[in-house]
């Protein structure tokens, strides 16, 4: 990341992790090499929160600021899946 991390959620079993970042990005993490190894692009607001469905590769995202929208993320195939928007404020949690 280019600027402070805001969120993290780790998968011990996978040893992969997940951040968000003020500079509107995610990242996966190798845990075992300390390594990124994909990057997911597409907010335009700070990321405020991530749940991820580690077995069915799959997360979901909300932004703030400039954004406040919720996407569903395919890990796999590092791409968005669906945008969810007309949030009148930041989006700070998902369950």
């Amino acid at each position: 990341h280019q600027r402070p991390v805001t969120v993290l959620t780790a998968d011990w079993d996978t040893f992969q992790a997940l951040t968000g970042s003020v500079d509107r990005t995610i990242l996966l993490w190798d845990l075992e090499f300390g390594e990124p190894i994909a990057k997911f692009e597409g907010h335009s607001g700070t990321i405020n929160c991530l749940t991820v469905d580690w077995l069915g590769r799959r997360f979901c995202s909300g932004a703030g600021h400039g954004d406040n929208a919720l996407r569903l993320w395919d890990m796999s195939d590092c791409y968005c899946e669906r945008e969810h928007e007309g949030h009148t404020g930041p989006v700070w949690t998902a369950c």
